[in-house]
């Protein structure tokens, strides 16, 4: 889960989902909203407003478990959980839908989860910090743009007030933003470029700007009023470790130079869980590398699949 083509790039011998389904596992490809695959809605486009009225804890809210109770009624395996997998905000969406409880937990037999962001109390990315300044608010009133993309106005502004710091070197944009990724197979990565950069809402974005200037895991702040209006209560609510259900099988893997989902973050997520999930640990990956690394297949995609084989594919059809 994030953003589907992410996991299909290299060939299939070096893909999870192809790796999963000949040992198998019927497999299904989530997106988030706003990819290459997802602009359509029944009621609004693209030109409205209303489209982009959305962040991540949206799709916790309502896209993800839409997704999952689709899964379970189209499967032709009869299954009645789902195996998770996710990836960054795919992670997030996950964590946030269950601890909020939109997910029923008795849908997810297990999850694995690559470089979660929660918390970034200790975020490191200097670009992210340099967006994370920018009032996004205040730029769509004035603007009228909700849509979040390096190729409009809004993308520009936030590369040209990243490029302005003299703590980034703009040759590297990528390390910059995710961290020295150690191991990036190009040949790979090469095939995503023509899908980047990834759209978003400027919402979207703005409540991780919100998360990065608190450092904390919760619902979007609409401010004081908004806040009683939409929650009860005058700021928004928190997502809590602790809320996430310990019935489900995890397991984290997270990377030493990731400057996104930084260790310390993930480490006190894992701290506040009412479960202890398997954990792996890699010193020298950053945020891309769970994806894109040469080794990614011996180094995390076979602990996946010993992860969900060893827990047993007939559980999930009990």
């Amino acid at each position: 889960m994030h953003g589907a083509e992410s996991w299909v790039v290299g060939p299939p011998g070096l893909s999870l989902p192809f790796l999963l389904v000949r040992l198998g596992f019927e497999v299904w490809l989530g997106n988030s909203r706003c990819g290459p695959w997802s602009y359509g809605h029944v009621t609004w486009e693209p030109k409205d407003k209303r489209y982009w009225e959305w962040t991540w804890a949206d799709m916790a809210a309502n896209d993800l478990p839409a997704q999952i109770d689709y899964i379970l009624s189209a499967s032709r395996t009869g299954a009645r959980q789902v195996f998770y997998v996710g990836h960054s905000q795919g992670a997030l969406s996950f964590l946030s839908s269950l601890s909020g409880g939109h997910l029923p937990p008795s849908t997810v037999a297990a999850a694995f989860l690559l470089a979660p962001v929660t918390s970034l109390a200790h975020l490191s990315s200097p670009v992210a910090h340099e967006a994370a300044k920018l009032d996004l608010d205040r730029f769509v009133r004035a603007t009228h743009l909700h849509e979040f993309s390096l190729r409009n106005a809004l993308g520009e502004l936030v590369v040209a007030t990243a490029c302005a710091s003299p703590r980034i070197n703009c040759s590297s944009l990528l390390s910059a933003f995710t961290g020295p990724n150690c191991c990036i197979d190009i040949r790979y990565f090469a095939k995503l470029v023509p899908w980047f950069p990834l759209a978003s809402s400027v919402k979207n974005m703005a409540h991780f700007g919100q998360m990065v200037r608190s450092g904390e895991w919760k619902q979007f702040d609409y401010g004081f009023l908004k806040n009683w209006l939409r929650y009860h209560q005058s700021t928004p609510p928190f997502f809590r470790p602790s809320a996430f259900p310990s019935t489900i099988r995890l397991a984290i893997a997270y990377g030493g130079r990731d400057s996104l989902a930084a260790p310390a973050d993930v480490e006190w997520f894992i701290s506040k869980l009412a479960q202890r999930p398997k954990v792996m640990y890699m010193p020298n990956y950053a945020h891309l590398d769970f994806l894109f690394a040469s080794f990614v297949v011996e180094d995390v995609y076979t602990q996946i699949v010993r992860f969900f084989t060893d827990y047993g594919l007939d559980r999930a059809y009990e």
